[in-house]
């Protein structure tokens, strides 16, 4: 839960204050990709180990190699440009967590096993495994906490964004829009950001606070292992507004814990 500074409620309880909302975890739609990518990656080989038997031995190899690594990236890609706060910032495909330096070392012997002693290829392809391996590890990581973001019903009539938000924060747009209100200024570890953001649903208007890990990926904030790293003295130890916000309709009391 957040710090004792924030007014918070639940689906339960209702009435005023910050509820965190679980978007559906990322994570879930990643596994049949890498599932399907190690495969790819394992076969790789076959053409190379029992050769003739297609019209290309290397060339198959090759295209089963894309083809593994393409399972493991695009999806990547894909998630991270669905994420809630990216809609309103130009995507951009980020390294991280693919283990780029294990690879291109991998790229780095396979080219020497050509010129040099094909058993260098077996290398290789053990560091191709070990980059593999790595980059799934980073996106486990990466999705630990699960996607979450608190939600604040507000009455956008008369809204302001630099006389509602506290201190610490900086304004990105003055008045109400869908999308990016303010951020708050501190350097956070790991790339992470925190961002207040307009949203609106069924007819009703909510600030969005989400912390973004560097990859884009939504993190919950108030989670035992990210409070002991993002140091809560840190800006976080009040809310992102000012005021209680509006009673949360009845409507969204059941819905709001998950998405």
């Amino acid at each position: 839960m957040p710090p004792s500074g924030w007014t918070s409620t639940t689906p339960r309880v209702g009435g005023h204050g910050w509820m965190r909302q679980r978007l559906k975890h990322p994570a879930t739609l990643l596994l049949l990709p890498f599932a399907w990518s190690a495969f790819f990656l394992l076969i790789t080989v076959v053409p190379l180990l029992f050769p003739g038997r297609t019209a290309d031995d290397q060339t198959v190899a090759l295209v089963l190699f894309g083809v593994a690594w393409a399972l493991l990236l695009l999806p990547l890609y894909i998630i991270r440009s669905k994420q809630p706060t990216s809609a309103h910032h130009r995507i951009r495909f980020r390294l991280h967590p693919f283990a780029l330096d294990t690879f291109l070392l991998g790229v780095v012997l396979f080219i020497l096993h050509i010129v040099i002693d094909p058993r260098i290829g077996w290398i290789s392809y053990a560091l191709f495994w070990i980059a593999w391996a790595r980059t799934i590890a980073r996106t486990g990581a990466a999705f630990e906490s699960g996607a979450v973001r608190w939600l604040l019903p507000v009455d956008v009539a008369n809204w302001s964004t630099s006389a509602g938000v506290t201190t610490g924060w900086s304004v990105e747009n003055e008045a109400w829009r869908i999308g990016p209100l303010a951020y708050l200024d501190v350097d956070f570890p790991r790339g992470w950001s925190a961002r207040l953001f307009g949203i609106e649903r069924s007819g009703c208007s909510f600030a969005a606070f989400v912390i973004t890990d560097r990859n884009g990926f939504l993190l919950d904030p108030f989670i035992d292992r990210l409070i002991g790293d993002m140091s809560l003295t840190e800006g976080l130890h009040e809310p992102p507004l000012s005021f209680e916000g509006e009673v949360w309709p009845e409507r969204f009391l059941r819905s709001s814990e998950e998405e």
